[in-house]
This record gives structure tokens, C-alpha cells and sequence, in this order.
């Protein structure tokens, strides 16, 4: 009976060892992975300091365009967009006034556009736009054409300055500015002969169109 004991005993004893290595494999084991994550999170940590330094954030500032373009087109304002896209092909004017014409509808339809999201009529206003856009195209040789676009661009400015003093009105010297460039079309000239000035309204026109977007 003696020995029986003794055999028990030294059981016991070995038990308590393994399960004392068990414990302690385990305690490694936790130990280390707590290092890795204290490692990855600063490793997160440099990553976000990094990217308020302005470092390294390329694609966090391509992402932020995308979302700028969507969100423009995403407010109704995709006609402004084709209008601006429309009138940086200067090379396009030619005496059948195919662009002028085409661009003066872009124009029209922005600024519609920007007048359906602002809440505002302007029915009056383009009412005769159109048909002077389509009369510029009829006969290429009229020498009228300088006079119809003048009146037609500043009854468009009349439409784009109702939405202005609407909702932007810290645009007045802005709008202004698109103002002037069709009071400077000289009805009296040649549209091929003045140019500059008949594209000059639409690039007044569309930067001011943007700013009120």
C-alpha cells in the first residue's frame, strides 16, 4: 500500500508541471500578439499623421475630386458641366456659326438649370433666346448676326442675374463682368471679325455659372 502511495504522488507532480508549462506557452502567446497589435496600431497611428501632414495622400485627394465632380453632377448641374466642357474647343467657330449657335443652347440649358434649383422663373427671360440661337445658323451671310447675339446674350444675362440676386447676391461685380462682355459685342461688326469678344461671353458666362454652383 506504501508504494501505491508514493506512485501517486509522483503523478500529481508531473501533472502540476505540464499544466505549469501549458500556462506559461499561454501567457507567451498573449503577450506577443499584444506587441503586434501595439506595432500595427502605431503603425495606423504614423499612417493618419502622415496623411495631415500632406504626405503620401494622392489618391485621398483624387477621391475627394471624385466626390466634388458627383456631387455637382448629383445638385443638377450636369448642363453647367457640358456647357464649360462645350466651350473649351474654341477652334470649332466658323462662318456657318454651328458653334456660337450650339454653345448659346448649352448656355441656355445651364441656365436653366441653375434656375430650377434655385426656384426661379426666368420663362421672360429666354423666351426668345432659342430662336435667335437658330436664326444665327439660317444664313451664314447675314450681317445682322452680331446684333442677334448681342440681344440674345443679354437676355441671357438677365436670366442668370435673376438666379444671382436670388441666391448669390455677393456675385453682383461677377455678373457684371458677364454683362459688360455682351454689351461689348458691336452690332455693327462682323461676328468672325470680333471673334474674342463673342467667345469672351462664354467664358464670363461659364465662370460665373460655376461659382454658383
Amino acid at each position: 500500500m506504501a508504494e501505491i502511495k508514493v506512485e501517486k504522488k509522483n503523478n500529481n507532480y508531473w501533472i502540476w508541471i505540464v499544466l505549469g508549462l501549458i500556462l506559461a506557452a499561454m501567457l507567451v502567446y498573449f503577450l506577443m500578439n499584444d506587441d503586434d497589435d501595439t506595432i500595427d496600431d502605431v503603425d495606423d497611428i504614423e499612417r493618419i499623421e502622415t496623411d495631415d501632414n500632406g504626405v503620401g495622400n494622392s489618391s485621398r485627394e483624387r477621391d475627394m475630386q471624385n466626390s466634388s465632380a458627383m456631387d455637382i453632377t448629383a445638385n443638377g448641374f450636369a448642363e453647367t458641366a457640358e456647357f464649360t466642357a462645350f466651350i473649351g474647343d474654341k477652334s470649332k467657330m466658323g462662318i456657318d456659326h454651328e458653334y456660337t449657335n450650339e454653345a448659346m443652347t448649352k448656355l441656355v440649358d445651364a441656365t436653366i438649370e441653375h434656375a430650377k434649383v434655385a426656384g426661379v422663373n426666368i420663362d421672360n427671360e429666354l423666351r426668345s433666346v432659342n430662336q435667335k440661337a437658330e436664326a444665327i445658323t439660317e444664313n451664314p451671310m447675314d450681317t445682322n448676326h452680331s446684333d442677334k447675339i448681342r440681344q440674345a446674350y443679354l437676355s441671357v444675362t438677365d436670366a442668370i442675374e435673376k438666379v444671382q440676386m436670388e441666391k448669390f447676391p455677393q456675385l453682383s461685380d461677377e455678373l457684371q463682368e458677364v454683362r459688360s462682355a455682351a454689351e461689348s459685342i458691336d452690332p455693327k461688326v462682323l461676328t468672325l471679325d470680333q471673334k474674342e469678344k463673342v467667345n469672351g461671353y462664354f467664358d464670363e458666362a461659364a465662370e460665373l455659372l460655376q461659382q454658383m454652383i
